[in-house]
């Protein structure tokens, strides 16, 4: 079981809990914001779309909105491991602050199933996140898909 307790690098969090960590990523591409996220983050952000794996088992999927073009140059090399990382790295922020964290439960859907390797209507957490930097600047939005049998939150 992953425990997850605070704002920080899934990468690293896994591999503190004795986990090997890996990323597939499924796109990476500038786009038109959707409808309902345009106020907090722009009519464009990026989009990043990957799937993390513990041990080569898939376990969360993650769809996150970075803001443009602040982070315009984001490269596949950069989203291949820690997100965060790249942010203290490459961007210099300092610190990384959730301004809001919605957990709720969302059912498997036929994409989803085949990409976790569930049955349908298999319960997953859905994780509903914005994420600023020290600044109060909105750095990422992100709604993640985790199977629920394998991560814990403690809040």
């Amino acid at each position: 079981m992953l425990r997850y307790p605070d704002v920080r690098s899934f990468s690293k969090v896994a591999r503190e809990s004795g986990f090997i960590p890996s990323v597939k990523i499924f796109d990476i591409s500038q786009m038109e914001t959707p409808e309902e996220l345009v106020d907090e983050i722009g009519k464009r952000s990026l989009f990043v779309k990957r799937l993390y794996l513990l041990d080569g088992e898939p376990i969360m999927l993650e769809n996150n909105y970075l803001p443009l073009p602040q982070f315009k140059d984001i490269t596949e090399e950069d989203v291949a491991g820690s997100l965060y990382e790249t942010f203290y790295k490459k961007y210099e922020i300092k610190k990384l602050v959730s301004k809001k964290t919605i957990i709720s439960i969302s059912l498997c859907n036929v994409e989803q199933s085949r990409i976790f390797e569930k049955s349908v209507g298999f319960p997953l957490f859905f994780l509903d996140t914005v994420i600023t930097d020290e600044k109060g600047d909105i750095v990422q939005i992100g709604k993640q898909y985790i199977v629920s049998d394998r991560y814990e939150f403690s809040i």
